[in-house]
């Protein structure tokens, strides 16, 4: 496989990657000069604010597979530290996987039915309807290939996103500009930076700002506009 993949790069007249961090993760570094930076597209038309984020609750949720790469598992233990500090926030964890019954385990050692609701997973129709519901996204990945789709999609909900620095996201995400960064994903530092995230003096700004990223950059019109450039140089 690996060795199909450097033919195709060898015969390629462009190469387009969602973001710059993929060249070198994909071995492509020796191709630069044919290479591209393209988008994904997500659709605005669906994801958009719905509920007006003052209008909310106290609402901290995860959205993905429920897998240990996710670091899904710290982010379960990391609720009661929260919950130390403010007892207001309710969590939504949606997602399958292997870990949902170990999670919902967790969750009941603890005595947090009531303020966990953990969800199978969610079709991608009403994932707009969950992202519309929080107050903060966190993404506590140990790894990713990419950008994760599910951070645009909430950051078009008008939805800040706390997430680590893997993959591609330093790209998107700048902290404490549209979203913030979990340096590492213990379930401490999870609890501070949750806690911090939803007291920052300059949340709304913040918030703005991812909001304008995705209708700028991954909106149709942009997408499209992106693409004819790189394809045919206008």
């Amino acid at each position: 496989v690996g060795a199909l993949e450097k033919m195709n790069y060898f015969l390629s007249d462009n190469i387009i990657v969602e973001v710059e961090d993929s060249i070198h993760w994909l071995g492509a570094d020796k191709y630069k000069r044919k290479i591209s930076v393209g988008r994904f597209l997500i659709d605005t038309n669906l994801f958009q604010i719905v509920r007006p984020y003052d209008a909310r609750e106290n609402v901290v949720g995860y959205i993905g597979s429920l897998i240990r790469s996710k670091g899904v598992m710290n982010l379960s233990k990391a609720i009661p530290l929260i919950l130390e500090t403010r007892k207001d926030i309710r969590f939504i964890l949606g997602g399958g996987g292997p870990l949902f019954h170990e999670i919902e385990k967790e969750v009941k050692r603890n005595g947090l039915s009531k303020k966990v609701t953990l969800l199978e997973w969610i079709p991608h129709e009403e994932v707009q309807h969950r992202l519309n519901q929080l107050k903060l996204l966190v993404i506590p990945s140990y790894t990713e290939g990419g950008v994760q789709a599910v951070a645009l999609e909430a950051m078009a909900c008008g939805t800040p996103v706390l997430t680590t620095p893997v993959g591609g996201i330093t790209e998107l995400v700048k902290d404490e500009e549209n979203g913030f960064i979990l340096e590492e994903n213990s379930p401490q530092r999870i609890a501070n930076r949750v806690v911090q995230a939803l007291e920052h003096p300059k949340l709304s700004e913040i918030r703005q700002n991812a909001y304008n990223l995705v209708r700028e950059e991954y909106s149709y019109e942009a997408v499209v506009k992106r693409y004819r450039e790189i394809l045919y140089g206008r």
